[in-house]
């Protein structure tokens, strides 16, 4: 009896696993596609018609939209359904706004908290981030999800050493909130990639010398860098 109750444990642990896997991919795939356009800001999004777009069953697609509802790029209603979220002026520039502050918490308590080995994180963080800048302002369309995944690497990298995992978890979902806005901005070319490079070095720098107001003064501009909107363009 104990092995058959076990075995039927297993099963179905690898059966929660493998939804959990196929959940992932739908969201991850549906967010690729917020994210380039594809599904525009205020656009429905019908469980029937994304299941012929992207496959899967009715139930994976409807967990994967709540998903990405946590994430604040999928709305839901009672009544309607599930859209694209909004890109409204003031929900961007509150977004900014919070994102900037939760990061500069995190920020602090990390370079209290922090060693020479997240030093080193966050250096390395840096480096494949310079990369991805250099590819993305020639190709915008071929590398914004590389240059995407590398910003938000090291935007995690700073918040590594906080000692906060409920922190971590809500900049990393503001930052993802915040994606459609950066692909408009690179799509619009209104990024400064010079001055957001400048600040980056910057950052680094500030954080190596262990100076938390102009680490934070820096981590402000950076963030800004990324989308223009709150500099009033």
């Amino acid at each position: 009896m104990p092995l058959l109750a076990t075995g039927i444990k297993l099963v179905t642990d690898t059966t929660e696993n493998e939804s959990s896997t196929v959940v992932e991919l739908l969201a991850s795939q549906v967010r690729r596609d917020i994210s380039f356009g594809v599904l525009l800001p205020d656009s429905a999004l019908n469980i029937d018609n994304l299941a012929q777009e992207y496959g899967g069953s009715a139930k994976y697609l409807q967990e994967a939209l709540i998903l990405l509802s946590e994430e604040a790029l999928v709305e839901v209603d009672s009544h309607k359904g599930f859209r694209v979220a909004s890109t409204k002026r003031t929900s961007i520039n509150n977004l900014e706004q919070v994102r900037i502050e939760i990061e500069c918490i995190g920020l602090e308590w990390s370079l209290k908290n922090g060693n020479i080995h997240w030093q080193g994180s966050v250096l390395k963080a840096q480096q494949s981030l310079l990369k991805t800048f250099s590819q993305v302002q020639f190709d915008p369309q071929n590398f914004f999800l590389d240059w995407e995944e590398s910003n938000r690497h090291f935007h995690n990298s700073l918040l590594a050493a906080c000692d906060s995992q409920r922190l971590i978890a809500m900049q990393d979902r503001l930052y993802k909130q915040g994606s459609p806005l950066r692909q408009t901005e690179l799509e619009e070319n209104r990024i400064d990639f010079q001055l957001c490079i400048e600040t980056l070095n910057a950052l680094v720098n500030a954080i190596l010398q262990q100076d938390i107001d102009s680490a934070k003064h820096y981590l402000k501009t950076f963030i800004r860098c990324e989308g223009k909107i709150s500099n009033g363009h």
